[in-house]
C-alpha cells in the first residue's frame, strides 16, 4: 500500500501480506510492540516514521540534510517546513524525497568514492505523481 491510515496513524509503503497475515518486521520495529497472548491482542505505539536506515544511508540523508540547510540542495526551498518522506528504492544510491500532500517526487542521487570519502550529489530532478519526470535541477 503506498498510503494508509491505521488507527490515526498514516503510514507510507505499507506491505501487509492477505495471504497468510503477514506483517513484516520492518513495520514493527518502528513500534513498541506489547502483546497480550490471553486476549490475542498486539498493541502498537509508533516510535519512529520512514523506513529502518542502515549506516551509509544515515549518513547520505545527513549529507542531503546539510545541503538542504545551507540551502544547496537543488529544487528543495531552504526555509521548507513540515515533514518529508523517504521512499524507499532499491538503488541505494538515490534517494526519493516527498513533502506530505505533494504529489511531487524530488529525486537525489549521491555517491562516495569509499567510506573515507565525502559524499557527492551526483543529479537531482523531480517527477511528478506519476513518476514522469518534470525537470532535472543544476547540482553545484
Amino acid at each position: 500500500m503506498s498510503d494508509c491510515v491505521w488507527n490515526g496513524e498514516s503510514y507510507t509503503n505499507l506491505i501487509v501480506g492477505n495471504e497468510a497475515d503477514l506483517l513484516g518486521l520492518r513495520f514493527l520495529a518502528r513500534h513498541l510492540v506489547t502483546f497480550d497472548f490471553p486476549k490475542g491482542m498486539m498493541y502498537l505505539k509508533p516510535t519512529s516514521r520512514g523506513p529502518l536506515l542502515d549506516q551509509d544511508t544515515q549518513a547520505a540523508l545527513e549529507f542531503l540534510k546539510s545541503l538542504k540547510e545551507n540551502g544547496r540542495l537543488p529544487g528543495w526551498p531552504e526555509n521548507e517546513e513540515g515533514p518529508i518522506y523517504l521512499e524507499a528504492q532499491p538503488d541505494a544510491q538515490t534517494y526519493d524525497f516527498r513533502k506530505n500532500g505533494d504529489p511531487v517526487t524530488s529525486h537525489y542521487r549521491v555517491m562516495r568514492e569509499s567510506k573515507d570519502h565525502p559524499w557527492k550529489l551526483q543529479k537531482a530532478w523531480r517527477t511528478d505523481q506519476n513518476g514522469h519526470p518534470i525537470e532535472e535541477d543544476p547540482v553545484p
